[in-house]
C-alpha cells in the first residue's frame, strides 16, 4: 500500500528521523557526484541550500569550510543540530533566503529544486548570496526519472506504509533557462545513472 503526502514539509517532517537510514538509490548516486564538486570548492563560507539533516554540510564543515545551512523543515534541521552541534543552521525558503547579497563564497543545493514547481525563484536567490566567481553546485532527480519512471522521493513509516513526497520533473532547458537568467555561467552537468543504464540524478555546476 502506498499514498502521497499533499504537502513537501509534511513528508520530511515524518521522515526526518530515518532520512540518514541507507537503501536510498538517488542519494547513492548524487553524492559521490556532488563530494567530488564540493572537494574542489576554494576555502570559504558555503551555504547548504535545503539542508535537510545535514549530510553534505557535515562534508563541507570537515573540509574546513564556515558552513551555513538553510531548510524550510524544522524537523530535519532538529535532526541536523544534533548531528551538528553549535553549526550555523537556519529556517527558511529556496525562494527567500535568509542570507545578505553575496555572502558566500559556495553553494551546495542537493535534492531539493525538484519539489518546487518552478525553478526560476530559488535560482535566483541562489544567484543573489554567491559571491562573484562563486561556484554553485546544484543536485536533483533526473527529469527522465520522475517524469518517465515516475520515481519519487519515497519514505516507509514504522507501519511499513510507503509514501511519496511531491516532485517536479524540471527539463535541462529549464535549468539552462534558470541558470541564464540568474547571471549563472554553467560550467559542467553530470547525468549519474541506474544499474540499467537509464538516468536517475542529474548535477549541475554554475559560476556567479
Amino acid at each position: 500500500m502506498g499514498d502521497e503526502f499533499s504537502e513537501v514539509g509534511a513528508g520530511y517532517a515524518a521522515w526526518a528521523e530515518t532520512y540518514d537510514q541507507p537503501g536510498n538509490t538517488t542519494k547513492a548516486l548524487e553524492e559521490p557526484v556532488v563530494s567530488e564538486l564540493t572537494d574542489h570548492l576554494p576555502i570559504g563560507t558555503v551555504l547548504d541550500a535545503g539542508c535537510g539533516t545535514g549530510r553534505h554540510a557535515a562534508r563541507l564543515l570537515a573540509a574546513g569550510h564556515e558552513v551555513i545551512g538553510v531548510d524550510s523543515s524544522p524537523e530535519m534541521l532538529a535532526v541536523a543540530r544534533a548531528k551538528l552541534p553549535g553549526a550555523d543552521l537556519r529556517e527558511g525558503a529556496l525562494e527567500a533566503l535568509p542570507l545578505d547579497d553575496a555572502s558566500v563564497t559556495g553553494c551546495v543545493c542537493a535534492l531539493a529544486l525538484s519539489h518546487l514547481p518552478r525553478l526560476a525563484p530559488a535560482v535566483r536567490e541562489l544567484g543573489r548570496v554567491l559571491t562573484p566567481g562563486g561556484r554553485l553546485i546544484v543536485s536533483n532527480p533526473h527529469p527522465f526519472a520522475t517524469a518517465v519512471l515516475g520515481r519519487r522521493a519515497t519514505y516507509v513509516d514504522r507501519d511499513g506504509m510507503r509514501w511519496t513526497i511531491p516532485e517536479y520533473a524540471h527539463m535541462p532547458s529549464d535549468y539552462v533557462e534558470a541558470f541564464t537568467a540568474a547571471g549563472l555561467t554553467i560550467r559542467r552537468c553530470v547525468e549519474p545513472r541506474l544499474e540499467s543504464g537509464l538516468p536517475a540524478v542529474i548535477v549541475w555546476e554554475a559560476e556567479a
